[in-house]
């Protein structure tokens, strides 16, 4: 804890989270304003990821199929015409979903310690007790566990991202002193003075599959050599951190210069599905997200001596409508640190339902319940249109009816269509309707 407060004075904001990032030793030495370091780190991050985009372009397309037919939506054209869907993806990732979280959370021991002193048992129960008080109210791990579940079943991998968060607390404090009397303890209050106290603790949110990259053969993120993710801020955001210090204020002007030279220059705004929507800057508010940040996070020589050290790169770029968001000609490196962690891990946690080795990115259940997805509802469509034929037949109309063109609706469920046959008019009389249909889709779903 530190207390950042130390004049009655009211210091500007940038100048408040100068003093924050001193007092929580988190201004890391930023190497991007060394040409030669830069120039390298770039190199290096864009072999990395740009190898990667073809992949996951096609795993985006993928992902997109599995948004649909979670949100009941058919992957047949005909059939989601109709609005016919079976579900069977939608039913089959609640269920994998609700299960998991029954399986972990139904009892209370999904954390649990054991002493190795029986002198020390009674803290460590409290201890777990705390932690997973924190974990239930702080964290709302139980409650976000369904929805992490839900993404893991439909992309086949959830990934989580550990960072430090720094905060500032506004509260009062009083001082208290105490001294003997005749009559027992008196304690002396003193008047509330307010102070603001700072700290910073680490928090865990959710990273977009689509936003996530790491290479395909890799087995864990522990054994990938470098793995990253995408981001989305506002240009004030990033002017606010190169004011800070944060990031290197010289990189930052030059992308920025390029932007406004841009005419194609667009912005980035996720909506429902996760699908990024883009506009034009014109009609950005200073609100909208402006830039993608790609955070890499691996081993580089940033010495120039030939020793590998982990490290944390950072570079900004425009948002583009490309089908990738990684951008080599428009890219800028405004942070080059050593890994702050003390484990000097990479902060990334996955979970995989069907984990393979050399293979990150693998089926998910979600996709195999899919596999039939499109025949499934093709054939469903086919049984009711015919059991809507043998219900209410079409009419046939000669032309001699006198039944004008226009009136006409086509070879349809209780509509009327045009035949050659002068002056008939009837109706047709379908094949009988032996359940084939119904039956096969059936048998798809399972």
């Amino acid at each position: 804890m530190a207390n950042v407060t130390q004049t009655t004075d009211r210091v500007t904001e940038v100048e408040q989270q100068k003093k924050l990032d001193k007092g929580l030793r988190l201004g890391e030495r930023n190497y991007a304003s060394n040409a030669d370091v830069a120039a390298r780190a770039k190199g290096v991050v864009s072999d990395c990821v740009v190898d990667q985009e073809g992949y996951h372009a096609t795993r985006r397309s993928r992902w997109k199929d599995m948004e649909r037919v979670y949100n009941l939506e058919s992957l047949s054209e005909n059939a989601d015409s109709y609005g016919i869907h079976l579900g069977t993806v939608f039913a089959g990732t609640e269920e994998f979903a609700a299960k998991m979280a029954q399986t972990i959370f139904s009892g209370r021991e999904y954390i649990s310690g054991t002493p190795e002193d029986r002198e020390y048992g009674n803290r460590a129960k409290a201890a777990v007790a705390l932690v997973r008080e924190q974990l239930k109210n702080e964290l709302q791990i139980e409650d976000r566990a369904i929805p992490l579940f839900r993404e893991a079943a439909l992309k086949g991998c959830v990934v989580m991202k550990v960072v430090p968060s720094k905060r500032v607390v506004r509260t009062y404090r009083r001082p208290v002193d105490s001294r003997e009397t005749d009559e027992g303890v008196q304690y002396i209050f003193s008047k509330p003075e307010e102070v603001e106290i700072a700290d910073t603790r680490y928090v865990g949110y959710q990273v977009l599959a689509e936003d996530f990259r790491i290479p395909s053969t890799a087995s864990s993120i522990e054994d990938a050599h470098w793995c990253g993710d995408f981001s989305y801020m506002t240009e004030q955001e990033i002017e606010d951190g190169a004011q800070r210090g944060i990031y290197e204020k010289a990189q930052w002007n030059k992308l920025k210069k390029q932007a406004a030279q841009s005419s194609s220059h667009k912005h980035q705004r996720r909506g429902a599905g996760n699908i990024v929507q883009h506009q034009d800057t014109a009609d950005a508010g200073p609100h909208i997200d402006q830039y993608s940040i790609f955070e890499w996070w691996g081993e580089f020589d940033l010495k120039g001596d030939g020793v590998l050290r982990p490290c944390v790169i950072t570079l900004a770029m425009k948002a583009t409508t490309e089908g990738t968001h990684y951008s080599t000609a428009t890219s800028e490196v405004l942070r080059i640190t050593e890994n702050p962690f003390f484990h000097q891990k990479k902060p990334y946690v996955a979970y995989r339902p069907l984990a393979r080795e050399k293979e990150f990115w693998t089926k998910s259940p979600a996709e195999c319940l899919a596999n039939n997805s499109y025949y499934e509802d093709e054939m469903a469509m086919y049984a009711l249109m015919a059991a809507a034929l043998e219900s209410s037949p079409p009419l046939e109309v000669g032309e001699d009816s006198g039944v004008l063109d226009d009136e006409l609706d086509g070879f349809l469920p209780g509509k009327s269509y045009r035949v050659e046959r002068t002056g008939q008019v009837g109706f047709v009389t379908p094949p009988a309707r032996s359940g084939i249909g119904f039956q096969s889709a059936q048998f798809l779903s399972c």
